[in-house]
């Protein structure tokens, strides 16, 4: 099951920096920490040099679902949160429209889904990049297994790692969906670098104001504005998820706090991103963001 939750408690979207100070006080202590300072220096000789690596291609599957049978499961900004992901990806010189296939909704069935693996493996090689997305509802089936939700099946953390092993390159696996974590000990091996958006016994969300999972929202802006590789991503996402889940708790008087995990096999870093634009941080991570507060509400899908 994946909570969906709609507040207005919170808005973070990127303009000036109006930032409260009082409430953001225990993050600005964590992005003035030295684990927040940029630690992937830009270095364009470097940079260049790994853009004109044509031995090196970057390949994404990205899967993301609102829309289920019924009415009772849908859910409302999957796909954003995908697409989202999919613009910050183009918005570098190492990714091709090409080379990115997105599966929404109806078309993410069990075939599709063993199609773009297929896929992937037919166009990869060795010394390829791929990345693994999932957006939607999550769970655990009644033999102890966790499982994504497709819209006609249901894949579990073996089956996944049974596709998965076609792949001869470094592969990325993120998952942003309930009991997510629980992947991560089927999934684990070498050249592998899994993020998920909660423990295996916790919820993940999705938030009304962000227009994303809160783990999908936070991955994708500290990739746009941070970090290249998964494992620097990772670090910026996890405090910033739980600082802001912490939070919501605080506003409705409930325990809506979730864990992200990351699971890295690879030696050395595993870049998604290999150029942008070096954008510099005036005042630590918060450059980016600014709070409204109001009333709120959430719903339980």
């Amino acid at each position: 099951m994946l909570l969906i939750l709609f507040t207005s408690f919170t808005t973070i979207v990127n303009g000036k920096n109006n930032l409260n100070n009082d409430n953001f006080q225990n993050v600005e202590k964590i992005t003035n920490n030295t684990l927040f300072q940029p630690t992937e220096n830009i270095n364009l000789k470097q940079d260049i040099s790994e853009i004109n690596d044509i031995t090196k291609n970057y390949w994404a599957v990205l899967i993301g679902l609102n829309d289920y049978p019924g009415y009772a499961n849908d859910l409302p900004y999957s796909i954003n949160e995908i697409t989202s992901f999919q613009k910050t990806l183009l918005n570098t010189r190492n990714w091709k429209q090409s080379n990115i296939k997105i599966i929404t909704d109806n078309n993410a069935t069990n075939a599709s889904f063993i199609n773009a693996i297929k896929w992937l493996d037919e166009n990869e090689d060795s010394n390829d990049l791929s990345i693994f997305y999932f957006a939607g509802h999550g769970s655990r089936n009644s033999n102890g297994h966790e499982y994504i939700k497709l819209y006609d099946a249901q894949i579990t953390d073996e089956e996944l790692d049974k596709q998965l092993d076609n792949l001869e390159g470094k592969v990325i696996v993120i998952l942003d969906s309930c009991k997510s974590g629980g992947f991560i000990e089927e999934l684990h091996q070498n050249k592998r670098v899994i993020l998920t958006a909660c423990s295996k016994d916790e919820l993940a969300y999705q938030d009304h104001n962000l227009q994303s999972g809160i783990f999908g929202y936070f991955l994708n802006i500290t990739l746009d504005k941070l970090a290249k590789s998964a494992e620097m991503a990772f670090l910026f996402t996890y405090p910033l998820c739980v600082y802001y889940s912490k939070k919501i708790s605080e506003q409705y008087h409930t325990n809506f706090t979730f864990h992200p995990i990351k699971d890295d096999s690879n030696i050395g870093l595993s870049k998604i991103i290999t150029w942008r634009k070096f954008l510099p941080i005036s005042s630590g991570f918060l450059t980016y963001f600014k709070i409204k507060s109001s009333e709120s509400k959430i719903w339980i899908l």
